[in-house]
């Protein structure tokens, strides 16, 4: 008796554990023998804790006999420091033995890219391996995705899809989806190579592909819930962790969705699964893990070509680093022997500016880690002071903003695009850079500030003769990119290159300033910075319609001729022998010229010295004397048609000019009137009259370099 109640205990301990194990839905539900259960999960996002209770799902429905299969329909990396630690190198080793046999690839397994951090040159740098090679060392788990390819070769760059057949002979067909969206939601770079296309195309090309299967299932995470002749599993990035089951009756391929939940663990990936954790817990202690509610956007052509909320968090942190932050405790040895210890102008004449091509990746949604921060900033830069006049910060902002708008072509010189903290200012980028000499490789020097308009700084009005301090790199301090204002202009005496690391003080930030999370303050750029992309470029002193008005826009918008503000051409005032000298060298297209000038009156560094100097080389002009040039002096119409005509070689002509003060022409210049008029550069005016005296103007030299360039 005492043996058939021991028995009868143990099989009512042994029923009492395969309930336990079974998922809610399935409770009751019976033997499932003659059944296939896909197991799916969606937005795993590093939810390592999940996967054993998920393994131990796919475990009680195969205690009730049911074929099984567990998938996943991406978005499965990226979101916990347990994927950040090795870039989801071990977290799909845990899935795979957990019992994936097959995911999607979502967006976020590609937020790591090549799974590095930083630059070998610069000694910060981490390889963990590629998506690719974790994926080919799982020993079961297969990714799909039907929709990405390879741009070279155009052949997919995971498998298209995935055949199971289970041990009751039933043929499942799997295939993954892939947001298009993702090329708009991670680094350009991580998708070097790739291409997403259209995911609903894509999904019936596969029901075509698999149509030899039994029951065709869609995993996806591209917002395509259907497809005609396959069973659609679509859990979108941004509807949170999710796990479902389909049920498949063998006998009819009919399928029903249950819902599951999870409540038990499998004891074999629970050990693995700790073991993990207990290492990464060790690296990264909670004190090293801050959160994010929001993405911060680090793709190329965002930080390059505008204000971003990435841009607006590492600024806030540099300012708020001198400001509040202790920044006067990372003073160098040096610095304060010589007594510059800390920041010395009011905090309202403080700003913080960093170049947006030293933001190289996206903070993601989830943990961050010192190692995420070091993904964005890639180089171990330090903080630095700069103290610049506000003229000089204002011709910085200009030569930092020259190559936009941004587009492919600019992207390299779009680098030095400056994101901002405690200063708003704007760009118009449908006025002309006046580009001065070469710096670096892809900028050029600012010769003057047309387009970038300071509207105010920490509230307050700008005024060009403060003295404001720039919170910034080294980098920029050295004069890297386009920053040669702050080599060349910064004051030597109380500028200072600190010993804190920028994503240091990123970090500090982070952690003091906002709590240890990222929050809704940065779920959008704060409009800082505005890119005026109008088309049309309006002078406040040029009239609509006005005789010139067109000619001013084509000379400006043509690198021809510069007004004389941002928003001012003057046409009134009057031409001078430097103006149209620097404007037919311009329309010649600037060519290199060594600067040689025998006259007294132009220096090497005057704006047109180089216009002169080759003006004298090509016979336009000899000078007014042999040592004189008299850049200042007044241009007579006379005088301009010479010009002209030498520039066009003085060729022969023919004739009288025609006109009635013809008499009162210079000799000299009788020729270059009669070619000038018979060519149309220049007319007479009123009453047949030529004023051979009178002053040209501004109105008159756009006018005639325009007709110079669109007829010669």
């Amino acid at each position: 008796m005492k043996r058939k109640t021991a028995k009868l205990l143990s099989l009512v301990l042994a029923l009492c554990l395969c309930v336990a194990l079974l998922p809610a839905a399935a409770l009751g539900a019976g033997e499932m023998t003659g059944k296939t259960v896909v197991v799916y999960t969606g937005n795993l996002r590093g939810n390592v804790d999940a996967l054993a209770q998920v393994a131990a799902v796919k475990s009680a429905y195969k205690a009730k006999g049911a074929d099984v299969i567990l998938a996943d329909t991406g978005n499965f990396l990226q979101g916990t420091v347990y994927t950040t630690y090795d870039s989801g190198k071990s977290f799909i080793g845990l899935m795979d033995k957990a019992g994936y046999d097959v995911a999607a690839i979502g967006s976020h397994e590609f937020d790591f890219g090549a799974g590095t951090v930083g630059v070998k040159e610069h000694e910060v740098f981490y390889a963990d391996g590629t998506l690719g090679q974790f994926l080919q060392s799982a020993a079961n788990l297969k990714a799909t995705s039907a929709n990405v390819f390879t741009a070279e070769s155009g052949v997919r760059a995971f498998n298209t899809n995935v055949t199971l057949t289970t041990a009751s002979g039933l043929k499942i067909g799997l295939f993954g989806l892939t947001d298009v969206n993702t090329k708009n939601q991670v680094l350009e770079s991580n998708l070097t190579g790739m291409s997403i296309t259209d995911a609903a195309q894509a999904a019936a090309g596969q029901v075509t592909a698999l149509k030899g299967c039994d029951v065709i299932i869609g995993l996806s995470n591209a917002g395509v819930s259907t497809v005609s002749g396959a069973t659609m599993i679509d859990v979108k990035s941004d509807a949170g962790f999710t796990v479902g089951a389909l049920v498949i009756d063998n006998s009819t391929k009919a399928v029903t969705k249950e819902t599951v939940t999870l409540k038990n663990t499998d004891a074999v990936v629970k050990t693995a699964v700790d073991a993990f954790k207990a290492a990464v817990d060790k690296e990264y202690p909670a004190s090293g893990v801050a959160k994010s509610t929001v993405t911060l956007k680090g793709a190329q052509s965002a930080v390059r070509g505008g204000e971003t909320n990435l841009g607006d968090l590492w600024t806030d942190a540099l300012l708020w680093f001198a400001k509040e932050g202790g920044i006067s405790k990372y003073y160098g040895e040096d610095d304060i022997k010589a007594g510059n210890t800390g920041i010395s102008v009011d905090a309202d004449h403080i700003v913080a500016l960093w170049n947006g091509g030293n933001l190289r990746d996206y903070l993601n949604t989830g943990d961050v880690t010192m190692k995420d921060l070091k993904r964005v900033l890639p180089y171990p830069n330090k903080v630095a002071v700069v103290y610049l006049t506000g003229a000089k910060l204002l011709e910085f902002l200009e030569a930092t903003s020259q190559a936009l708008p941004y587009s492919g072509k600019t992207d390299a010189a779009c680098a030095s695009f400056m994101q901002a903290a405690g200063i708003s200012y704007t760009v118009a980028t449908n006025l002309r850079y006046s580009a001065g000499d070469a710096y670096g490789k892809n900028w050029y020097k600012a010769s003057a500030v047309n387009r970038v308009t300071i509207n105010s700084v920490n509230g307050k009005t700008f005024d060009k003769n403060a003295t404001y301090a720039v919170i910034t790199s080294n980098a920029n301090y050295n004069g890297m990119d386009a920053s040669y204002v702050m080599k060349e202009s910064k004051d030597a005496d109380k500028s200072a290159i600190t010993t804190a690391s920028v994503y240091d003080v990123v970090w500090m930030y982070i952690n003091q300033k906002l709590g240890g999370t990222i929050g809704s303050r940065y779920a959008v750029a704060q409009n800082r910075i505005k890119i005026d992309t109008a088309t049309e470029k309006t002078y406040t002193d040029v009239p609509s319609g006005a005789w010139y008005s067109a000619a001013a826009y084509y000379a400006y918008k043509n690198g021809l001729m510069d007004g004389t503000s941002a928003t001012a051409f003057s046409p009134d005032t009057n031409m001078t022998r430097a103006m149209f000298a620097t404007m037919l060298y311009r329309l010649a297209g600037s060519p290199a010229v060594e600067i040689t000038n025998k006259f007294t009156d132009v220096k090497t560094g005057d704006w047109y010295a180089k216009a002169v100097s080759w003006a004298v080389s090509k016979n336009i002009t000899k000078g007014q004397t042999d040592t004189t040039f008299e850049p200042d002096k007044n241009m007579s119409r006379q005088e301009m048609a010479v010009f002209i005509y030498a520039y066009f070689g003085a060729p022969a002509v023919t004739g009288t000019s025609g006109f009635k003060d013809g008499s009162s022409i210079a000799s000299w210049a009788a020729n270059a009137v009669i070619y000038c008029t018979s060519k149309g550069y220049m007319a007479g005016m009123t009453g047949n009259l030529f004023n051979p005296m009178d002053t040209a103007n501004r109105a008159m030299g756009a006018t005639v370099i325009t007709s110079m360039s669109k007829t010669a």
